[in-house]
């Protein structure tokens, strides 16, 4: 919070500050530790230190430094292919908020062909997750991020669509 005056007065970010804001990621006190994570998020720029770090609490036990690390992966890894990949597998988390806030990470983290397309392959298995805020979710991500030629995505869809399980949501969420 201290340190959002300065990035939105000024609009300009450099390392130092980054450096500043990183040493509060190591703060015992979690509300600190989140409090760091979301001005990294909030500043939006890619820093290897950072994202290493929030890859490792992506990766820890605990739930709420795991959805912040992901809200901040989203705004400052732009086609981070390892940061990519760590949120996909993230995916797979029974947890149905991580799954939404991996989703919409990567809508805003992938971009480009070979990513783009290999992350909205890996995106379509999520069309019958149980959850239904979880297939909106995912179709919200196939709709941003799909390229022209994404046979599989268009099928599944097609499919998604045509399952007469889905919700009202799900398959408005679908159409759009």
């Amino acid at each position: 919070e201290h340190f959002k005056w300065l990035i939105f007065d000024n609009r300009e970010v450099d390392k130092k500050v980054i450096t500043a804001i990183i040493q509060y990621l190591d703060d015992p006190n979690k509300e600190v530790k989140v409090s760091a994570m979301k001005a990294l998020g909030s500043i939006g720029i890619e820093d290897k230190d950072a994202i290493a770090i929030l890859i490792l609490y992506l990766n820890g036990s605990d739930q709420i430094l795991r959805k912040t690390a992901i809200e901040s992966l989203g705004e400052i890894a732009p086609n981070n292919q390892n940061v990519i990949d760590n949120i996909v597998a993230i995916l797979e988390d029974p947890d149905k908020t991580l799954k939404i806030l991996g989703l919409t990470a990567l809508i805003n983290i992938t971009y480009d062909p070979p990513e783009g397309q290999k992350t909205a392959l890996a995106v379509v298995n999520f069309l019958k997750d149980p959850n239904p805020e979880v297939r909106a979710c995912a179709v919200t991500y196939l709709h941003y991020r799909m390229k022209e030629n994404y046979e599989k995505v268009i099928n599944a869809l097609i499919n998604l669509l045509e399952d007469k399980e889905n919700e009202n949501y799900v398959k408005i969420s679908t159409l759009e």
